[in-house]
């Protein structure tokens, strides 16, 4: 389900002036549970067929080696650039993952805790307009997939917010 088009909140001269830029839900939502990107051979023949798309992906992580090649195996036929900051020296293998989907892995020196910091100096290393942020415990079910190109394609728009469910054991 591909969001309306709705109509520019603002007139283009005032719109390239806003520090914030139009940004808006989209009700496209992952799935409750399951590997649906890792799907059938249907998925992968429409991933092979499908250009990539002119995103940045940005990932921090810390230690996410048993989480973080689910995350880039559901971005890295989709989009153009993944960029990884590691939240300080790594000492396992998330690295290593990491750099068999790109060679944009960037191991900071100092482990802060807060991936904020670490995620803005990845923002600085994108090359395209469109940033997609993922962490290593995230993947882009194949509804997302599938409807990027589009949700992206409208240039009225300039960003989307995911609504994430989740949900807590105890």
């Amino acid at each position: 389900m591909i969001p309306e088009r709705l109509p520019s909140v603002e007139a283009e001269d005032r719109r390239r002036a806003a520090p914030y830029p139009a940004v808006r839900e989209s009700p496209v939502q992952p799935p409750a549970g399951g590997d649906a990107f890792l799907g059938d051979a249907t998925t992968q023949e429409r991933a092979a067929a499908r250009a990539k798309l002119p995103i940045s992906v940005v990932m921090v992580v810390y230690h996410g080696g048993k989480t973080i090649e689910r995350a880039l195996r559901s971005v890295a036929d989709l989009v153009d650039e993944i960029i990884v900051s590691h939240n300080g020296p790594c000492s396992d293998d998330s690295v290593d993952i990491a750099r068999r989907y790109t060679d944009k892995v960037y191991v900071q020196k100092e482990h802060i805790g807060a991936p904020e910091p670490y995620r803005v100096f990845a923002y600085t290393k994108t090359s395209h307009d469109w940033m997609l942020q993922v962490d290593s415990d995230e993947y882009l079910s194949q509804e997302i997939r599938d409807h990027l190109g589009e949700l992206i394609s409208d240039p009225a728009v300039h960003g989307y917010e995911f609504l994430w469910p989740t949900s807590y054991k105890g």
